[in-house]
Formats: structure tokens, sequence, C-alpha cells
């Protein structure tokens, strides 16, 4: 029994001794992080709502360039497409004067 209860104490103090490590990790991280930001880290001047929103906001701002872009792109193949289509009209129109004519020429 007393092995046990041994067992136990070893397996928290490895367990502690591991989520100290990780803590102490994740803190050095965040202040090399830090550090590397410089002045561009704004986790001193806003609040994580505040940063959460921000990037929210970016996020929408991004999507709505996409469409923008998006939209103009379609834009512009519809205005291709009716340039074509005209080019086409045009063609169909010059080869019936044609074939008009030539019915025309061979009825006479």
């Amino acid at each position: 029994e007393a092995q046990t209860v041994i067992a136990t104490i070893d397996e928290f103090t490895e367990n502690l001794d591991y989520k100290r490590n990780d803590a102490e990790t994740q803190e050095a991280v965040y202040e090399k992080q830090k550090e590397l930001l410089g002045r561009d880290d704004l986790t001193e001047r806003h609040t994580y709502p505040e940063l959460k929103e921000m990037l929210r906001e970016l996020n929408d701002q991004r999507h709505g360039n996409e469409a923008t872009r998006n939209l103009e792109m379609k834009e512009s193949e519809y205005a291709d497409i009716e340039r074509k289509v005209g080019k086409l009209r045009k063609k169909t129109n010059d080869l019936n004067s044609r074939k008009g004519k030539l019915e025309a020429e061979r009825d006479a």
C-alpha cells in the first residue's frame, strides 16, 4: 500500500514538473514574441476581445475586397463575351448579306 502511495506521489510530482516546464516554455515564447514584435505589439494597448474584433474587421475587409475583385473579374469576362458576340453578329450579318447578293445574282 505504501508503494502505491509513493507511486501516486511520484506520478503527481512528474506531472507537476511537466506542467511547470510547459508553463515556463510558454512564458519564454511569449516574451520572445513580445521582443520580436517590439512596438507592433498590440497586447499592451488593446484587450483580447478588442484584438479579436479588430481581426474580424480585417477579415471582413479582406473578404469584401475579394468579393469586389471577383465581381470585377466577372464584369470583365461579361464585357469580353459581349464583344465576341458583337463580332459574331457582325460576321453573321456580313455572311447573310453576301448570301443575299449571291442569290440575287444567281436568280438574275
